[in-house]
């Protein structure tokens, strides 16, 4: 009897990247000691697809992440997905949402240590963002409006 042996993922696997929003201020995450990588760094709410829905996998990240769930949320919009490369060249998919909440307060899970709601005009005065932020704040313009992030504020 031959044995099966899953298929592994390719490298650059698809992730999902959920931007929350909240009276004209976006959250960003600021990611812990105790993941994998960019720690210390500022995001919005990621992780990696574990479905065949991104839409699941955003609205389940969103929770696990902040404990904001559908009934927190004033609206929640598919963006564009997008093909981004890392350091190391790999291309990920990142499949993008826009939430919505008039909540104030989040709780954080083990993945971050602190979170800001920023105006989206201040980025740039905000030190340590990940690298693929910018892109991903971008590509909201298509869905909400959000202001241009201009290329330096993208470091």
């Amino acid at each position: 009897m031959a044995m099966v042996v899953p298929a592994r993922r390719p490298p650059g696997r698809a992730v999902v990247a959920v931007v929350l929003g909240r009276r004209g201020r976006i959250a960003l995450l600021r990611r812990s000691a105790l993941v994998g990588s960019e720690r210390g760094r500022w995001h919005c709410v990621t992780g990696f697809m574990e479905s065949d829905s991104p839409l699941l996998d955003a609205v389940r990240e969103l929770y696990e992440e902040t404990g904001l769930g559908v009934a927190d949320l004033v609206g929640l919009s598919a963006g564009p997905v997008l093909s981004l490369p890392d350091r190391a060249e790999l291309v990920w998919t990142v499949h993008t949402f826009w939430a919505e909440t008039e909540c104030h307060r989040l709780r954080l899970n083990w993945e971050h240590d602190a979170y800001q709601w920023v105006a989206p005009g201040s980025l740039a005065s905000v030190d340590g963002r990940v690298a693929w932020l910018g892109a991903v704040l971008s590509s909201m313009r298509e869905v909400r409006e959000v202001p241009e992030v201009r290329e330096a504020d993208r470091s």
